[in-house]
């Protein structure tokens, strides 16, 4: 019950937090400018600590709920289930069986099962003050080697 409590909680904030994306879009820009991202943020924070003092309300009240409850009414039927124990199967292999083979069969599909075949230039490199193998009779550097310039948008 309490965590189903506090992810309602986290479900609502979600929540919250899109309705104040909305709303903070559809203001209009204010005398002190103030960046609508920026309000987002402060407006934000403000909501998420609200949010984690409500839940720590609602645990709060839940633990005493519960200790209160366990003394009284409640006794008899903690001392009928304490004999329950919980048991866990272990898990180790469920559902991976073969899954080396299946991975290795991918792997020789793919090639990579073979040596890796290193690429070699076939023509020799082109130097800076060379004349560009284009043709156009500029400078390799003046040409096709001739870094673009940062453009900023």
């Amino acid at each position: 019950m309490g965590a189903v409590a506090d992810l309602q909680g986290w479900k609502d904030h979600l929540l919250e937090m899109d309705h104040l994306k909305h709303a903070i879009m559809q203001r209009p820009l204010g005398g002190d400018q103030t960046h609508p991202q920026s309000q987002y943020a402060i407006e934000g924070r403000e909501q998420f600590r609200q949010m984690w003092k409500t839940i720590r309300e609602r645990v709060t009240d839940m633990i005493f709920k519960v200790s209160h409850g366990q003394a009284g009414e409640g006794a008899e039927e903690s001392r009928r289930t304490s004999h329950l124990e919980a048991r866990h199967d272990s898990s180790v292999g469920a559902g991976f069986a073969g899954a080396s083979e299946d991975q290795q069969a991918a792997m020789r599909a793919q090639g990579e099962g073979a040596k890796p075949v290193t690429i070699r230039r076939e023509a020799p490199k082109v130097g800076r003050n060379d004349p560009c193998p284009c043709g156009s009779g500029k400078k390799y550097k003046q040409c096709h080697g001739r870094k673009e310039p940062l453009r900023r948008s």
